[in-house]
């Protein structure tokens, strides 16, 4: 098996990082690496996933301003000379109490079909060979695995707040019943009338919202100000958010800055997209100080408006489920349904003695791959 003892040294002339094992090569990326390795996303997981993979592996591995001067943090699997499978991490930095420590969020696992008896040996060898603190979403399979294992931390979960804006489309893109859909429908609207004049929060004293084409140097006087308040976050200043977002290649988004007296005091960032005829609605990212409630409201009433005009069908807000507060904050404005999604997990490889003192995380989709993974149609 290829998880058993080493073979031949791989000498003089190997790559770095090289291990062989069982007619396998273990190693970091290479440059001549990128065309067999966007191939291999279109071989695994089919032509839509590869064309997707093609446009954005250039920003996520190489273009990353986090990414050291050796290059990325990609593993390869290699058999009979040809890449089979890889290992991806995006470079970033995570505040932890009162340190920032250098990291990456886990991504892109993948082994072609002929070759998954080598995954255990090469998961193995990606686990061994990750200098930082390293977190990711596992699906479940996998998070069932390295719990049963006892190779991770579970830091957190996924929340998925969900608003309902137009039940009777939504339920007929999905294919249900035309009559059941009309009748929830009608019954959504009725619920969404008297909540709004129920909840939803009138004009939020001293504060201003905006629409911003881009983020500036600005967004780093912001971080410095409201990162004190969060014990384990991402580090959001100008340098992540203007590759994130103003960069993405595949993506477009809307940006919501809140200002209090001319000076800024959170953002929000939002996407549309299609799925099966119906628009939708993600709130990608956001940052206001750990009890800004009338940052918090602004940004979500803006939006919210904003997506009624746009005639969206649903809403989905992504939050870690330690953000109790901000999810109460925003039932207010019709996040009335909560589904549980993927853990966030961190491996227990670097300083990851760190993060188990954590008792609150924040994350969204901004930290993971996922919101830029996925083969939604985007609209402007």
């Amino acid at each position: 098996p290829v998880c058993g003892d080493a073979g031949p040294d791989p000498g003089p002339d190997a790559p770095r990082d090289a291990v062989h094992r069982a007619g396998y090569l273990y190693r970091r990326y290479l440059p001549e690496d990128r065309g067999d390795l966007v191939g291999l996303y279109g071989e695994v997981f089919g032509p839509a996933v590869g064309r997707n993979a093609e446009a954005i592996f250039d920003w996520k591995f190489l273009d990353n301003p986090l990414t050291p001067p050796e290059g990325p943090l990609v593993d390869v699997l290699v058999h009979q000379d040809r890449p089979v499978g890889m290992n991806g991490g995006i470079w970033t930095r995570f505040k932890v109490a009162d340190r920032v420590l250098p990291g990456v969020w886990g991504c892109d696992t993948q082994v072609h079909p002929d070759h998954r008896q080598a995954s255990v040996g090469f998961f193995k060898h990606v686990e061994e060979s990750t200098p930082v603190i390293k977190l990711g979403t596992p699906n479940p399979d996998l998070y069932r695995f390295a719990t049963a294992t006892d190779s991770v931390l579970t830091l957190d979960r996924f929340m998925n707040l969900k608003a309902l804006l137009n039940l009777d489309h939504l339920l007929r893109s999905e294919g249900h019943n035309a009559a059941v859909s009309l009748a929830a429908g009608l019954g959504n609207r009725v619920l969404n009338a008297g909540w709004n004049l129920f909840a939803r929060p009138g004009a939020v004293g001293g504060v201003t919202v905006e629409r911003v084409p881009a983020f500036d140097a600005r967004w780093d006087e912001l971080w410095a100000e409201v990162s004190a308040g969060y014990e384990g976050i991402m580090v959001r200043d100008a340098t992540f958010l203007s590759w994130r977002f103003d960069r993405c290649p595949n993506r477009r988004y809307t940006r919501y800055a809140v200002l209090r007296e001319g000076r800024l005091a959170g953002y929000l960032v939002t996407r549309e997209f299609v799925r099966k005829g119906s628009r939708r609605a993600l709130v990608v990212d956001y940052l206001v100080g750990r009890d800004d409630r009338d940052a918090l409201d602004a940004l979500v009433l803006a939006a919210m408006r904003d997506f009624r005009a746009h005639g969206t069908d649903l809403v989905t807000f992504p939050v870690s489920g330690g953000m109790i507060e901000h999810m109460s904050w925003l039932r207010r404005h019709g996040f009335l349904f909560t589904r549980p999604k993927g853990h966030v997990t961190a491996s227990k490889v670097g300083d990851h003695a760190a993060l188990a003192g954590v008792k609150s995380w924040f994350f969204t989709l901004a930290d993971s791959d996922t919101d830029f993974a996925g083969l939604e149609e985007d609209m402007g």
